[in-house]
């Protein structure tokens, strides 16, 4: 077991620590990678944002994720066009994703990534 993983069981069992070991938790996320933030915003601003959910499952690490979007991508040019259930189903993914990124990164960064889209 990781100490991260350690640290989240410490906290479960005892929350009156939880508020010290927050902290330790926050430190040891990972840092979004330079300029990826300005390049999701920059693809939603032209209206790539399946391509941009792609990205963000690949920057999050989540190989699953990436497989659905990947998915989605293929169904939209296939179509031609964003189908209605495929869009409702791209924005669920987006925001399991985003989910995904504040475990990795942290409230702070997930939350830039959210205004992103």
């Amino acid at each position: 077991m990781s100490l991260r993983d350690e640290i989240k069981k410490l906290a479960a069992e005892k929350p009156e620590l939880r508020r010290h070991l927050a902290p330790l938790l926050r430190q040891g996320a990972k840092q979004l990678p330079r300029g990826i933030l300005k390049k999701l915003e920059r693809m939603t601003d032209q209206n790539a944002h399946t391509e941009a959910v792609v990205l963000l499952a690949k920057v999050v690490g989540n190989r699953k994720y990436l497989g659905a979007a990947e998915g989605i991508m293929k169904i939209h040019e296939s179509l031609g066009s964003m189908d209605y259930d495929v869009s409702k189903f791209r924005s669920n993914l987006l925001e399991w994703i985003l989910q995904d990124a504040e475990r990795v990164f942290g409230k702070d960064v997930a939350d830039k990534l959210h205004g992103a889209f």
